[in-house]
């Protein structure tokens, strides 16, 4: 058991990465549009090379399976910590949230050749589907919501870790 939660562990960080970096391409917003597409431009060299496409995709065929079967092996609820809940409520609501974006974005341009630049996706979301951005405001929050929690429920195992 102990290596599957270490791969589920690994799984998550490579999310969590992934995460992170497309975070910090959106915060070069608030610098400027031109800023976002060259961090774009970084952003997509790494995470959309062959290589990483590869790491991506089993990642979150990883985490997600690992999931289903630490809950399926679960043999008692009572005494769920919050962290726990807080895990599983928006790691299960994530998928059905992001698959309109994920395939708006890597879809439409592995299979169209769509250059999903950020004034495309700004237009898109804000402009044209404003209902669209907000579900991807909430994405951010849950996401980052999930993966800070899951850190924190690994690194409360470490003795040198205090939580604030």
């Amino acid at each position: 058991m102990h290596h599957v939660n270490r791969i589920r562990l690994i799984s998550g960080l490579i999310l969590f990465a992934f995460v992170a970096t497309h975070l910090l391409n959106h915060a070069l917003g608030i610098i400027s549009l031109p800023a976002m597409e060259q961090g774009r431009e970084v952003f997509l060299l790494v995470w959309r090379s062959p290589l990483m496409s590869v790491v991506l995709m089993v990642a979150v065929a990883v985490h997600m399976a690992l999931a289903l079967f630490a809950i399926y092996i679960r043999r008692v609820w009572r005494g769920i910590s919050v962290a726990e809940i807080v895990q599983m409520v928006t790691g299960f609501a994530l998928p059905p949230l992001l698959v309109l974006h994920v395939l708006a974005n890597r879809g439409l341009h592995e299979n169209y050749g769509l250059d999903d630049t950020y004034a495309w996706v700004l237009m898109a979301l804000w402009h044209l589907d404003p209902w669209g951005g907000l579900q991807q405001a909430v994405v951010v929050i849950l996401s980052w919501v999930h993966g800070c929690t899951g850190i924190h429920m690994w690194l409360r195992l470490k003795k040198w870790y205090h939580p604030c």
